[in-house]
């Protein structure tokens, strides 16, 4: 059966609108730890009781009884009308560094959303699980999903916890202090593992509550060396610990001359009848 001219032509533009609804992104968004709720701290294995949260670096470290675990959380939520978390993609994580890191590896895990019982130290909906300082502050003795000096994990982003997901590795090898560098969907100044950037998004995805907080812990055995990045609070205008992100839906304007091109179609149909 031959499809006449007006027909095919009807046919040709509805497609090319499906196909500008489909491509319809909304901006890059960045979020860093000073934005919202966000935060950014370290468990500190000398001071087992005392946070961290007010100071201007995180420090991660292996050494055995001085080890460092870092805490960064991102406020996710309110990304626009329309918008949750499910939207998220080709989302990177870039931090600086403050110190030399000479061949370091470091495990990036996402702490599993909490229920409110299970929120340690706070039990607060609006913290994610834990706080930078008070009475309640992240301390080594507190912190979310730590064992010993490793991170325990679970399998799934589902179940209720306060373990955590391994998204990947990265490393950074020989990089002078004050070094911005980049891992994820984009990668700049490291290295990281071929699964980081894929789980990363689908960690950021599955986010529950509009807070997602990643673990930084160091790989390999001791080493006294700590390696040291920048916080929110550093006071010399480094680049604090930051998510940037797409999310991808189709825009309402978009949508609307879809539906458009659609009822067009289907009355050049009815009239060729």
């Amino acid at each position: 059966m031959k499809t006449s001219r007006p027909a095919a032509g009807l046919l040709l533009a509805f497609l090319f609108v499906a196909l500008l609804a489909m491509s319809a992104q909304a901006d890059l968004i960045t979020r860093a730890t000073g934005f919202g709720d966000g935060a950014d701290t370290y468990a500190n294995e000398r001071e087992t009781s005392t946070p961290q949260g007010n100071l201007g670096e995180v420090l991660v470290k292996t050494d055995s009884a001085s080890r460092r675990i870092g805490y960064l959380r991102f406020d996710i939520g309110a990304l626009g009308a329309g918008v949750t978390s499910d939207d998220i993609r080709d989302a990177s994580l870039t931090m600086t560094t403050s110190g030399t890191s000479n061949n370091f590896t470091f495990g990036i895990f996402g702490l599993v959303d909490m229920t409110d019982a299970d929120r340690a130290p706070t039990h607060d909906a609006t913290t994610g699980g834990w706080n930078e300082l008070n009475a309640a502050g992240l301390t080594w003795n507190n912190a979310p999903a730590r064992n010993g000096g490793s991170i325990s994990t679970t399998t799934s982003y589902g179940t209720p916890s306060s373990y955590a997901v391994l998204l990947g590795t990265f490393e950074l090898s020989s990089i002078a202090a004050n070094t911005t560098f980049t891992v994820g969907f984009t990668t700049t100044n490291a290295t990281q593992s071929v699964d980081l950037a894929g789980n990363l998004e689908d960690f950021l995805r599955a986010d529950s509550n509009g807070l997602a907080s990643l673990v930084i812990r160091r790989s390999g055995s001791n080493n006294s060396t700590l390696s040291a990045f920048h916080s929110k609070e550093n006071t010399g205008g480094f680049t604090p610990p930051t998510l940037t992100f797409n999310t991808v839906i189709p825009e309402p304007v978009s949508l609307s001359i879809l539906g458009l091109g659609g009822l067009c179609l289907l009355g050049g149909r009815r009239r060729k009848a």
